[in-house]
Protein backbone atom coordinates (compact mmCIF):
# COMPACT_ATOMS: atom_id res chain seq x y z
CA UNK A 1 0.00 0.00 0.00
CA UNK A 2 2.15 2.18 -1.23
CA UNK A 3 2.44 5.39 -3.53
CA UNK A 4 5.04 7.19 -5.37
CA UNK A 5 5.64 10.47 -6.28
CA UNK A 6 8.85 11.37 -8.10
CA UNK A 7 10.28 14.63 -8.24
CA UNK A 8 12.63 16.83 -10.53
CA UNK A 9 14.55 18.51 -7.37
CA UNK A 10 15.50 18.10 -3.74
CA UNK A 11 14.18 21.33 -2.78
CA UNK A 12 10.93 20.58 -4.58
CA UNK A 13 10.46 17.08 -2.79
CA UNK A 14 11.01 18.74 0.60
CA UNK A 15 8.34 21.52 -0.27
CA UNK A 16 5.60 18.95 -0.37
CA UNK A 17 7.01 16.23 1.77
CA UNK A 18 6.80 19.34 4.45
CA UNK A 19 3.55 20.01 3.93
CA UNK A 20 2.91 16.56 4.22
CA UNK A 21 4.48 16.60 7.13
CA UNK A 22 2.95 19.30 9.00
CA UNK A 23 -0.39 18.64 7.87
CA UNK A 24 -0.19 15.00 9.55
CA UNK A 25 0.86 16.99 12.89
CA UNK A 26 -1.83 19.82 12.88
CA UNK A 27 -4.26 17.35 12.43
CA UNK A 28 -2.96 15.27 15.54
CA UNK A 29 -2.87 18.60 17.77
CA UNK A 30 -6.42 19.01 16.45
CA UNK A 31 -7.56 15.79 17.46
CA UNK A 32 -5.51 15.16 20.81
CA UNK A 33 -3.88 18.60 21.51
CA UNK A 34 -0.78 17.12 20.82
CA UNK A 35 1.11 15.15 17.97
CA UNK A 36 3.99 12.66 18.21
CA UNK A 37 6.98 12.45 14.77
CA UNK A 38 9.29 9.74 14.10
CA UNK A 39 12.27 10.97 11.96
CA UNK A 40 15.23 9.40 10.41
CA UNK A 41 18.95 10.05 10.59
CA UNK A 42 21.46 10.62 7.58
CA UNK A 43 22.82 13.40 5.79
CA UNK A 44 19.39 13.26 3.32
CA UNK A 45 16.46 15.07 5.59
CA UNK A 46 19.12 17.51 7.05
CA UNK A 47 18.07 20.38 4.71
CA UNK A 48 14.47 19.55 5.25
CA UNK A 49 14.47 19.56 8.81
CA UNK A 50 15.92 23.03 8.88
CA UNK A 51 13.36 24.03 6.70
CA UNK A 52 10.57 22.26 9.51
CA UNK A 53 12.33 24.07 12.28
CA UNK A 54 11.87 27.43 10.56
CA UNK A 55 7.90 26.83 9.80
CA UNK A 56 6.06 29.16 13.06
CA UNK A 57 4.04 26.01 14.73
CA UNK A 58 3.08 25.20 17.98
CA UNK A 59 6.14 22.80 18.56
CA UNK A 60 5.96 22.54 21.78
CA UNK A 61 2.93 20.73 21.66
CA UNK A 62 4.68 18.57 19.43
CA UNK A 63 7.43 14.77 20.54
CA UNK A 64 9.96 13.72 18.14
CA UNK A 65 11.71 10.89 18.42
CA UNK A 66 13.99 8.83 15.85
CA UNK A 67 13.59 5.46 13.25
CA UNK A 68 16.82 4.47 14.43
CA UNK A 69 19.94 5.11 16.84
CA UNK A 70 23.96 3.99 16.41
CA UNK A 71 24.88 3.21 19.94
CA UNK A 72 27.48 6.10 20.44
CA UNK A 73 27.88 8.74 22.42
CA UNK A 74 25.59 11.26 21.80
CA UNK A 75 28.05 13.97 20.69
CA UNK A 76 29.77 11.58 18.01
CA UNK A 77 29.40 12.96 14.31
CA UNK A 78 27.93 9.30 13.91
CA UNK A 79 25.04 9.94 16.29
CA UNK A 80 21.51 10.46 15.05
CA UNK A 81 20.52 12.55 18.02
CA UNK A 82 23.17 15.04 17.90
CA UNK A 83 22.36 15.87 13.78
CA UNK A 84 18.96 16.00 15.20
CA UNK A 85 19.87 18.65 17.52
CA UNK A 86 21.54 20.95 15.20
CA UNK A 87 19.11 20.64 12.23
CA UNK A 88 15.57 19.87 13.50
CA UNK A 89 15.46 21.11 17.17
CA UNK A 90 16.49 24.92 16.20
CA UNK A 91 14.35 28.00 15.49
CA UNK A 92 10.93 27.94 15.62
CA UNK A 93 10.91 23.73 16.28
CA UNK A 94 13.76 24.25 19.50
CA UNK A 95 10.70 23.83 21.66
CA UNK A 96 9.57 20.31 20.83
CA UNK A 97 9.79 17.37 23.30
CA UNK A 98 12.65 15.20 21.93
CA UNK A 99 12.67 11.32 23.07
CA UNK A 100 16.07 9.50 22.52
CA UNK A 101 17.09 6.44 21.68
CA UNK A 102 20.23 6.27 23.03
CA UNK A 103 20.55 5.41 27.37
CA UNK A 104 23.43 4.77 29.68
CA UNK A 105 23.35 1.43 29.03
CA UNK A 106 27.07 0.49 27.78
CA UNK A 107 25.72 -1.68 24.60
CA UNK A 108 22.57 -1.27 22.60
CA UNK A 109 21.62 -5.12 23.39
CA UNK A 110 21.72 -3.92 27.76
CA UNK A 111 19.76 -0.43 26.52
CA UNK A 112 16.69 -2.35 25.20
CA UNK A 113 14.35 -3.15 27.52
CA UNK A 114 14.82 0.49 28.78
CA UNK A 115 14.79 2.01 25.35
CA UNK A 116 11.23 0.07 25.06
CA UNK A 117 9.81 1.47 27.79
CA UNK A 118 10.43 4.42 27.05
CA UNK A 119 9.13 4.22 23.19
CA UNK A 120 6.04 2.62 25.14
CA UNK A 121 5.31 5.84 27.14
CA UNK A 122 4.27 7.02 23.39
CA UNK A 123 0.73 5.36 23.66
CA UNK A 124 -0.77 7.04 20.64
CA UNK A 125 0.36 6.43 17.43
CA UNK A 126 2.94 8.18 15.32
CA UNK A 127 0.68 11.03 13.44
CA UNK A 128 4.10 10.96 11.04
CA UNK A 129 6.88 8.87 10.48
CA UNK A 130 9.77 9.85 8.06
CA UNK A 131 12.33 6.80 6.70
CA UNK A 132 15.26 6.26 4.47
CA UNK A 133 16.09 3.52 2.98
CA UNK A 134 19.75 1.97 2.19
CA UNK A 135 21.36 0.67 -0.95
CA UNK A 136 20.97 -2.91 0.96
CA UNK A 137 17.89 -2.64 1.32
CA UNK A 138 17.68 -1.47 5.25
CA UNK A 139 14.86 1.21 6.32
CA UNK A 140 15.61 2.63 10.30
CA UNK A 141 18.48 0.13 11.45
CA UNK A 142 16.21 -3.19 10.21
CA UNK A 143 19.60 -4.44 8.37
CA UNK A 144 18.88 -7.51 6.41
CA UNK A 145 22.32 -9.07 7.40
CA UNK A 146 21.22 -8.62 10.90
CA UNK A 147 20.41 -11.98 12.95
CA UNK A 148 17.95 -9.81 14.89
CA UNK A 149 16.35 -8.07 12.00
CA UNK A 150 13.78 -11.54 11.57
CA UNK A 151 12.60 -10.74 14.93
CA UNK A 152 12.53 -7.13 15.05
CA UNK A 153 10.35 -7.36 11.73
CA UNK A 154 8.03 -9.99 13.35
CA UNK A 155 4.20 -8.72 13.41
CA UNK A 156 4.02 -10.15 16.83
CA UNK A 157 7.09 -9.13 18.71
CA UNK A 158 5.78 -6.69 21.83
CA UNK A 159 8.85 -4.93 21.67
CA UNK A 160 8.82 -1.34 20.37
CA UNK A 161 12.46 -1.15 19.48
CA UNK A 162 15.19 -3.67 19.23
CA UNK A 163 19.21 -4.36 19.66
CA UNK A 164 20.68 -4.58 15.88
CA UNK A 165 23.85 -5.76 15.61
CA UNK A 166 24.66 -5.58 12.03
CA UNK A 167 27.20 -7.85 9.62
CA UNK A 168 27.77 -4.62 7.48
CA UNK A 169 28.66 -2.22 9.80
CA UNK A 170 30.42 -1.94 12.92
CA UNK A 171 28.33 0.33 15.19
CA UNK A 172 25.53 -1.41 17.31
CA UNK A 173 22.33 0.05 16.56
CA UNK A 174 19.05 0.47 18.10
CA UNK A 175 15.93 0.30 15.94
CA UNK A 176 12.07 0.50 16.01
CA UNK A 177 11.06 -2.71 15.15
CA UNK A 178 8.53 -3.17 12.11
CA UNK A 179 4.92 -3.12 14.50
CA UNK A 180 5.75 -0.11 16.10
CA UNK A 181 7.07 1.93 12.93
CA UNK A 182 3.69 0.58 10.98
CA UNK A 183 1.50 2.29 14.50
CA UNK A 184 1.65 5.56 12.05
CA UNK A 185 -1.48 7.75 10.89
CA UNK A 186 1.01 8.35 7.93
CA UNK A 187 4.47 7.18 6.57
CA UNK A 188 7.23 8.64 4.58
CA UNK A 189 10.06 7.10 2.25
CA UNK A 190 12.47 9.86 1.45
CA UNK A 191 14.82 8.20 -1.68
CA UNK A 192 17.45 10.00 -3.21
CA UNK A 193 19.64 8.79 -6.17
CA UNK A 194 19.43 6.35 -9.31
CA UNK A 195 20.61 3.52 -7.32
CA UNK A 196 18.05 3.93 -4.76
CA UNK A 197 15.70 3.95 -7.71
CA UNK A 198 17.08 0.89 -9.26
CA UNK A 199 16.61 -1.09 -6.20
CA UNK A 200 13.03 0.34 -5.65
CA UNK A 201 12.28 -0.82 -8.90
CA UNK A 202 13.44 -3.88 -8.30
CA UNK A 203 11.25 -4.33 -5.27
CA UNK A 204 8.34 -3.32 -7.49
CA UNK A 205 8.76 -4.89 -10.54
CA UNK A 206 11.12 -7.79 -9.92
CA UNK A 207 11.44 -11.29 -7.93
CA UNK A 208 10.33 -11.44 -4.24
CA UNK A 209 13.50 -10.10 -2.59
CA UNK A 210 12.79 -10.49 1.83
CA UNK A 211 14.17 -7.05 2.09
CA UNK A 212 13.13 -4.73 5.45
CA UNK A 213 12.66 -1.85 3.45
CA UNK A 214 10.50 -4.45 0.61
CA UNK A 215 8.12 -5.39 3.53
CA UNK A 216 7.83 -1.65 4.22
CA UNK A 217 6.58 -1.57 0.58
CA UNK A 218 4.61 -3.96 0.28
CA UNK A 219 2.55 -4.19 3.15
CA UNK A 220 -1.09 -3.26 3.74
CA UNK A 221 -1.54 -2.21 7.00
CA UNK A 222 -0.51 1.65 6.61
CA UNK A 223 -0.38 4.14 3.70
CA UNK A 224 2.98 4.62 2.99
CA UNK A 225 4.14 7.61 0.81
CA UNK A 226 7.23 7.57 -1.70
CA UNK A 227 8.92 10.87 -2.12
CA UNK A 228 12.20 10.71 -5.04
CA UNK A 229 14.31 12.66 -6.30
CA UNK A 230 17.66 11.96 -8.33
CA UNK A 231 19.67 14.15 -6.54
Amino acid sequence: MSHLTVFASYNELAMTLSHHIMEALELGIKKRGSAVMAVSGGSTPLKLYESLSQTEFPWEKVTITLTDERWVDNQSSDSNEKAIYEHLLINHARVANFIPLKNVAQTAKAGELACHNRLSSIQIPFDYILLGMGTDGHTASLFPCAAETPLAMDLQTPLDAKAIQPTSVQQERMTLTLPRILRSERMGLLLTGETKKSLLDKINHGPEQSLPVEALIKQQQTPLDIFYSPH
